[in-house]
């Protein structure tokens, strides 16, 4: 009777074994390994990317508000963030398809930003898409410099705290100080744009300390954490009839201007930007 307990439990054993063995197989099999990177692939992006923005050039010019078209500026932004219209957001699903099979690779994450900037045109797809890619970053994209790129692109998803914890894992797996940096920068401006005073000044302080020499777009992070370290432009000086703050910045080709080089010229000042 031993004998025949001790050989039913040796054979449940095994099967539970043989069932660990063929599960571990399978999710092997489902995991394809990293791609290499190769320049067939960097050149087959680059590629599609030219196709997309010539045809983008050509989508835009054509629903441009004119008599020539009959378009309203209405019907003009309803198109440029329609979905099934705009070829940025109709190129998302090949992006998502290149990643895949370019995955872990510098270009497999240059498509995954490319997918988060261009789902960034509808808040609906943005918020759907956004988790998806924050992860995808995490998991394949972490060890490489470039992944800080998308602390470029601001907050996609819907809650603050979900784009928060994005940043803040960032933070922990990145090797590259420069992305750690860049995360910090953009955990700084949330914190700015929700109005949590608190936690801003301690991500200015940790950028002071830590990463003031990183460049963030073109401007290194201490000297941006210094601008926002007190409001330069109080209230009371931005009355009628005051003098105008002299703001500083870059014009389209990175060149530093201030608006005190225009004193006693008219300046228009224009501000634009999908949120």
């Amino acid at each position: 009777m031993d004998r025949a307990r001790l050989a039913n439990t040796l054979a449940l054993l095994l099967v539970l074994f043989a069932s660990l063995l063929l599960g571990a197989c399978s999710a092997r099999r489902e995991e394809a390994p990293a791609a290499r990177p190769t320049p067939e692939a960097e050149q087959e992006l680059l590629a599609f990317r030219e196709r997309l923005t010539a045809e983008y050039v050509r989508f835009e010019k054509a629903q441009e508000p004119s008599d020539e078209n009959g378009f309203t500026y209405e019907e003009y932004y309803g198109h440029l963030f329609d979905p099934e219209l705009n070829p940025r957001m109709r190129a998302i699903p090949w992006l998502e398809a290149f990643e895949q099979r370019q995955r872990g690779t510098p270009a497999g994450l240059d498509a995954l930003l490319d997918v988060l900037r261009y789902a960034a045109y509808d808040d609906a797809l943005s918020y759907g898409k956004a988790p998806g890619v924050y992860a995808l970053l995490l998991e394949r994209y972490a060890d490489l410099e470039k992944a800080g790129d998308a602390c470029y692109l601001g907050r996609r998803c819907e809650r603050i705290e979900d784009y928060l914890a994005f940043l803040e894992r960032l933070i922990e797996r990145s090797p590259h100080r420069s992305a750690r940096g860049k995360a910090v920068m953009a955990k700084m401006l949330a914190y700015w744009v929700a109005g949590r005073a608190a936690e801003q000044q301690e991500c200015i302080a940790e950028l002071r300390e830590h990463y003031a020499d990183v460049i963030y777009k073109t401007t290194p992070l201490g000297e941006l954490a210094e601008r926002y370290l007190v409001d330069p432009h109080p209230e009371d000086a931005l009355q009628v009839g005051c003098a105008a703050p002299d703001i500083a910045g870059y014009d389209v080709d990175g060149r530093p201007v201030r608006l005190g080089d225009h004193h006693g010229k008219v300046v228009a000042l224009v501000f634009f930007g999908f949120w």
